[in-house]
């Protein structure tokens, strides 16, 4: 009799563990770019959240997919540069004064737009993380050499593409930086809400799934859901720490690239100097 309930009570959990693994297995952060290392039948939807119904999968690399995305979001990464610089270049041109501000204005508020699609890269690994749990592949990596160095090859890439992202992400900003301090802005006045502000965009196309072109299409849907952050301090505490990372992160890149700008420009010969002096 004891046995049997217990049988019941296990059977239960059986179930739950499977239903959850079977949800988790159809969210889209679980399947977008891993196609290499996941078993066949696996649904497959973009980053709006659609279905592009079932795909089969070998245990062979997918480079039709994987080079899809990885292009999608690298073209979404350099968008903001773009903008940035010329932005920066439309500052310095012989417009007329109020042409040249409209113009600046509608440029900023667009890279401001598609400026998280920098930053959302480093999320990608989210990807790699799940399939690495959900099909034990470190574990089985152990008695599986080929397995082994195809996860050496997948944990280089995801750290050179989400380091691509966050190089975006700092050579962005650091054109409309020079362009505030010249047009006389307060620059720390305005970095903390500027980072919480890119957390928030990297919240709705993470949690929400949103894109960045749904401002336009669907910007009720972009204010509630923005709104609603408010509704749940956990989440709230959440994004202002991101944004704080965020922060931490540019003025570190911004550190790096100084000092390599700096290191490129000088001339070999004080290089040179530098490194016998005392």
């Amino acid at each position: 009799m004891r046995s049997s309930a217990i049988g019941r009570v296990l059977a239960r959990l059986r179930a739950r563990l499977r239903s959850r693994r079977q949800a988790l297995g159809s969210v889209p952060i679980a399947t977008a770019y891993l196609g290499p290392l996941q078993s066949s039948g696996e649904w497959r939807e973009d980053r709006g959240g659609n279905n592009r119904g079932r795909q089969n999968v070998s245990n062979g690399v997918d480079m039709v997919s994987l080079v899809r995305n990885v292009a999608w979001n690298v073209m979404l990464a350099v968008i903001p540069v773009g903008l940035a610089h010329f932005a920066l270049g439309l500052s310095r041109s012989a417009l007329r004064p109020a042409l040249r501000t409209a113009l600046l204005a509608g440029l900023s508020a667009a890279w401001l737009v598609f400026l998280p699609n920098t930053c959302y890269l480093i999320t990608e690994w989210r990807h790699f993380l799940f399939t690495l749990d959900a099909q034990d592949l470190f574990v089985r990596s152990r008695t599986q050499p080929f397995l082994l160095a195809q996860l050496i090859g997948w944990s280089v890439f995801y750290f050179l593409y989400s380091g691509f992202g966050m190089l975006m992400f700092a050579l962005a900003i650091r054109p409309m930086e020079h362009l505030a301090v010249k047009k006389g802005a307060v620059l720390w006045f305005w970095r903390l809400p500027l980072f919480v502000a890119l957390s928030v965009g990297v919240y709705l196309g993470l949690v929400v799934r949103l894109n960045t072109w749904d401002i336009v299409r669907r910007p009720g849907v972009v204010w509630q859901s923005t709104v609603q952050i408010g509704d749940h301090p956990l989440l709230a505490a959440f994004v202002v720490a991101f944004g704080i990372f965020l922060w931490l992160a540019y003025e570190s890149l911004d550190i790096w690239i100084e000092g390599f700008a700096g290191r490129r420009n000088a001339p070999a010969r004080e290089r040179r100097a530098s490194w016998t002096a005392d």
